[in-house]
């Protein structure tokens, strides 16, 4: 009996823990930002309450669940908030999984995050970089905002405010070598872009 019990809890927790590692693969174009459902990636199972927060933040705004059926898992922004303007959006499921939706719900990956539109005016160099170096970042006018670095599990790994500047740096040592995406946003615009680090 023990084992049995002892199993089921192993069983519920690895579920929770493969959930949230993975972001949904979008948002479905029939649903509304204020109430949107995220499709679950292909072999992503476990629609149950257990697996999915009972709350997460859409763009820093708190949406609580509703359901989940057939891979699509929904959730409503609370009473009293304004949805924001569109599908493009940072959601942010706990557990360092925080995953980036464009405009058409589309999850932002490696993979398709060079052909996001919405874009600050800037550049990235060098890039691939190693060790030692600082990966600077130039804007082409004075810009506020802040500078994200994730790891290619969705985890938020950076975050620097930029106030009134033209040109940042971020010192990379002591992140390990790979492949990391870093979020800019400034004025109301976006731009991802893929860091190497040698």
């Amino acid at each position: 009996m023990r084992k049995i019990t002892l199993l089921k809890i192993l069983l519920i927790f690895t579920a929770f823990g493969y959930a949230q590692t993975t972001c949904p693969a979008s948002i479905k174009s029939n649903s509304t930002i204020d109430a949107p459902t995220f499709v679950l990636a292909n072999g992503q199972n476990g629609c149950n309450e257990v697996t999915w927060p009972l709350t997460i933040l859409v763009d820093g705004l708190t949406y609580s669940y509703v359901s989940c059926s057939g891979g699509n898992l929904k959730y409503i922004i609370d009473g009293g908030q304004t949805p924001p303007a569109s599908f493009d959006v940072t959601v942010d499921y706990g557990n360092g999984l925080i995953c980036d939706y464009d405009v058409d719900g589309n999850l932002i990956t490696l993979s398709n995050q060079e052909f996001y539109n919405n874009k600050v005016a800037l550049n990235v160099h060098p890039n691939p970089i190693t060790k030692g170096k600082l990966l600077n970042i130039d804007f082409i006018e004075d810009t506020t905002g802040v500078i994200e670095l994730y790891n290619i599990t969705g985890q938020k790994i950076y975050s620097k405010s930029i106030k009134s500047s033209k040109n940042e740096a971020v010192s990379i040592n002591k992140f390990n070598s790979g492949i990391y995406l870093m979020k800019i946003r400034s004025k109301g615009q976006t731009q991802i872009k893929k860091i190497i680090i040698q």
